[in-house]
């Protein structure tokens, strides 16, 4: 069947969610999310900002369940909320005051009114009046002490806002659109939910609000934040405690904000197979569910905010609450790393997994993502990057990763610690992708070849059908080249056909670059077969050029640990390294290959090629495929099935 569009269905099929009722209440939420707040009322009972008093039997209940070294468990001041002892309720308060003052040094004028106010040291104040929300109801907190920490508050946000509570300073969109001015404007409207009294309350929180929907209409793309999985799942927490003391406080309930479910359920559309490899970690025998580690982003990072989210879609959409509760289940049941966020988690709620999830796209942010055989022990998992640019993105347009039979095969590098070297040196630079880079002709140092712009890619064509999916993706601005276009067919669920047309300037050749953790890698004359000791293996058939391959391969860093500090690897995966394969290919042409990821001791494939690589017979277990390129897009005939997909 031809398709010419150049985006599917399926991605406009993401689920669109309705509210029912509210989660705790029981009643129909708040309809009034785009209207100002006009009033706001005391607080009748603590803790009754991020927490409520008439829950505290169930928070009581969720502290003791939590593991021994938890931040909750190690906390005072958590501790003392569910203590008898008054003594430990004055040494709580005492810690609050000391908490407090010591955050505080850091909100100084020379930081916040900078024209990009530091969000980073605005972190504390949510911390602060999360726990201001706990030592509130010991009764200890003398009326000096809270309005030295109210004053010192109030004076953050005017440094970083200014004065004029009616026209708050708001910066350019670049900015604005990103996590750290998140902190900046969450924090403001914190302040005035938490002090109601204040002349400039009301201002704050609807300043807070309206940036909070601007944000989810300008900075959600297809789906996802726009820059990386682990700002993704960051700015949802940051998000969720806002809106956790907003409905709190008011009654307005934005996680039902359309966009908000969307960012939720961006997880479960993109999650990683059940990884077996990974999950050696966490303990999870059948594997666990990982996000992917893109640009500064590692693989595995901490999805807790999902729980958050899908306790309050329990009853307003009890089959998004559940996709969630699956999904925080396989991602190791992890926690927040926030002492008190964490008595918001319910392990209560019950999981279902979604019925199927097949191939995905977010057209704008350029991830494909190609799936099959999902929920199974045989799935196949192939993600694509190419589109527009935004913060903490590397150089890294084209780029895929691969996870097969619960196995890693071929993984982006992640991100290294930010005060790193190698992190700008390698993590960040296109060596460090599964991509095709570009060298002058002869240069042997991997660290002299070139590296992308900070350019946007464009997603060309997608067609996804049952039997086949096929991406074409231009990363020619990117890459600096008059051209570098990738196509990928995937023969569902078997191989990968990748064709690469490159054409650089004169004295540049092309080096075709995949990272993989397997540590068994034969060479031989056209084929690079990588094993590893978990199983599987990766079959990599080099089409064209056709010349004979000649090792090349080193170790690449993988993850956030350093030299200095080895023990420091926030990847859940047990290797600190994968190996860099390398090939090299004239800089005008095509760069075909074949990916066949597979049991170890299974049959591999048989290859033959006409026309430097514009045509393939691929033979798997007896059927006969073809695979031809054309001017317009393939013709692929898989067994006696033809299937045609061709684009403008």
């Amino acid at each position: 069947m031809k398709r010419q569009l150049i985006y599917i269905s399926l991605f406009f099929s993401v689920a669109l969610y309705s509210c029912k009722e509210d989660t705790i209440t029981g009643e129909p939420p708040q309809e009034n999310i785009s209207e100002d707040i006009t009033e706001l009322k005391p607080v009748e009972n603590y803790p009754g900002l991020i927490l409520r008093a008439e829950m505290y039997d169930i928070y009581k209940q969720r502290f003791e369940m939590l593991p021994v070294n938890s931040p909750a468990k190690k906390n005072k001041i958590v501790k003392a909320m569910f203590s008898d002892s008054e003594t430990e309720k004055k040494n709580a308060t005492a810690e609050f005051i000391s908490y407090w003052k010591d955050y505080a040094s850091r909100w100084t004028q020379e930081v916040l009114e900078r024209p990009e106010p530091d969000g980073v040291s605005l972190r504390g104040v949510w911390r602060c009046i999360h726990l201001y929300d706990i030592v509130k109801s010991f009764g200890y907190l003398k009326a000096g002490e809270e309005n030295d920490f109210r004053t010192a508050l109030v004076q953050a946000i005017k440094w970083a806002i200014g004065t004029d509570s009616k026209n708050p300073r708001i910066p350019d969109d670049y900015f604005r659109s990103g996590n750290i001015y998140t902190d900046v404007y969450l924090a403001a409207g914190l302040v005035g939910l938490t002090f109601y009294d204040q002349p400039q309350s009301k201002d704050w929180v609807n300043y807070a609000l309206a940036e909070l929907k601007w944000q989810l209409s300008h900075s959600v793309w297809d789906g996802c934040w726009h820059e990386t999985p682990r700002y993704h799942a960051y700015t949802m927490k940051l998000m969720g405690q806002f809106m956790e003391v907003l409905y709190n406080r008011t009654g307005i309930d934005m996680f039902q904000h359309e966009k908000n479910k969307e960012l939720a359920y961006w997880f479960v559309r993109f999650n990683s197979p059940r990884d077996k490899v990974a999950s050696l970690n966490v303990g999870i025998a059948d594997g666990v569910k990982l996000f992917p580690g893109l640009g500064d982003a590692a693989w595995g990072e901490n999805l807790a905010s999902v729980n958050q989210y899908a306790s309050h879609y329990a009853k307003t959409d009890p089959k998004l609450s559940a996709e969630l509760m699956w999904l925080w289940s396989l991602s190791g049941y992890m926690y927040s790393e926030e002492p008190v966020l964490d008595l918001l988690i319910d392990r209560s709620l019950p999981a279902a997994a979604p019925q199927n999830m097949g191939s995905d796209i977010c057209p704008q942010r350029g991830y494909i993502l190609m799936r099959d055989k999902f929920e199974t022990e045989d799935e196949i998992w192939f993600l694509l990057k190419c589109g527009k640019t935004s913060m903490h993105d590397h150089a890294d347009k084209n780029s895929f990763s691969l996870i097969a039979y619960g196995t890693p095969m071929a993984l982006d590098a992640g991100a290294a610690d930010y005060n790193d070297p190698g992190h700008k040196n390698w993590n960040k630079k296109s060596i460090s992708h599964n991509i095709v880079t570009f060298r002058n002709k002869g240069e042997t140092d991997i660290n002299k070849y070139d590296s992308q712009n900070a350019t946007d890619g464009v997603i060309v064509h997608w067609d996804s059908q049952n039997d086949m999916d096929y991406s074409v993706t231009d990363a020619s601005k990117a890459a600096k080249v008059s051209k570098y276009m990738r196509e990928v067919i995937f023969v569902k669920p078997d191989y990968f056909v990748i064709r690469d047309q490159v054409n650089a300037a004169a004295g540049k050749e092309a080096v075709w670059m995949m990272q993989t953790p397997c540590e068994d890698i034969q060479w031989e004359e056209h084929n690079i077969y990588c094993r590893n000791s978990w199983g599987t293996a990766l079959d990599v058939h080099v089409v064209s050029p056709s010349t004979v391959l000649v090792k090349h391969q080193n170790p690449g860093h993988f993850g956030t640990w350093t030299e200095e500090r080895p023990d420091r690897n926030t990847t859940i995966y047990p290797f600190k390294y994968q190996q860099t394969i390398q090939f090299p290919a004239p800089a005008t042409g095509s760069i075909v290959t074949v990916l066949h990821p597979m049991k170890d001791g299974a049959k591999r494939l048989t290859v033959t090629s006409r026309d430097n690589g514009q045509t393939l017979n691929i033979t798997k277990d007896g059927r006969q495929d073809q695979i031809s390129f054309t001017e317009k897009g393939v013709n692929v005939t898989i067994g006696s099935k033809n299937i045609i997909s061709e684009f403008k």
